[in-house]
């Protein structure tokens, strides 16, 4: 467990002057799962072919990785806005 909570470790021993967002649950539609991606590859084309977003691929909000910081939210949103139509069992990546 401790390798997939990397940035919150580093978080914990070394406070930064502004905390990293971080990655929390998402709705499907039989529960919640969670989609923790590096954030290169978060939102990407492969992952806007895979979920069928991909106007995503070219989207700048999600372009670098800075970027993506800047609109977590939104980012998280688009991933949510497929997993809701997903069950569980049913994702595999």
């Amino acid at each position: 467990m401790l390798n997939l909570l990397v940035y919150e470790l580093q978080e914990a021993q070394f406070p930064g002057q502004s905390p990293r967002p971080t990655y929390g649950p998402v709705r499907a539609r039989d529960g919640d799962i969670l989609i923790a991606a590096h954030p290169r590859h978060v939102i990407s084309r492969p992952f806007a072919e895979v979920t069928g977003q991909t106007e995503l691929a070219n989207d700048p909000r999600f372009a670098s990785v800075p970027a993506r910081g800047a609109n977590w939210k939104e980012m998280m949103g688009a991933i949510e806005q497929w997993t809701e139509r997903h069950t569980v069992s049913g994702m595999h990546f």
